[in-house]
């Protein structure tokens, strides 16, 4: 419980990059409403820290408890967008499972109904 303060930061400063690609599902990020909510089933690396290994630990780190636990099998879930992770991910042995698809709707109108 220390550490929630820095989580939630570091969560935060996540979140801000999903709301500037996408405002319709994230808002702007509150610290201390982060804090309330955080439980640590994300992880996330600062962007001055990326690229060091931090996040591979992260990983490795939570692919040792599974293993302890006799988890079978780990999934993670990722924003299309965020396609740095991906390669990271797929680094680390992890290989796409499902894709989910949205229509906005703006998209709703037939094409050529305007």
């Amino acid at each position: 419980m220390d550490d929630v303060g820095s989580l939630a930061a570091l969560n935060a400063e996540v979140q801000e990059l999903h709301f500037g690609v996408r405002p319709d599902q994230f808002k702007p990020a509150q610290v201390s409403e982060i804090a309330q909510w955080f439980v640590i089933d994300q992880i996330g690396v600062q962007a001055g820290y990326r690229r060091t290994g931090i996040g591979r630990a992260l990983v490795q780190q939570v692919i040792s408890a599974a293993r302890t636990e006799g988890v079978r099998e780990v999934e993670l879930n990722s924003w299309t967008f965020k396609q740095e992770a991906h390669r990271a991910f797929a680094n680390l042995g992890f290989v796409p499972k499902t894709t989910r698809f949205e229509l906005r709707a703006s998209a709703f109108e037939p094409k050529g109904t305007k």
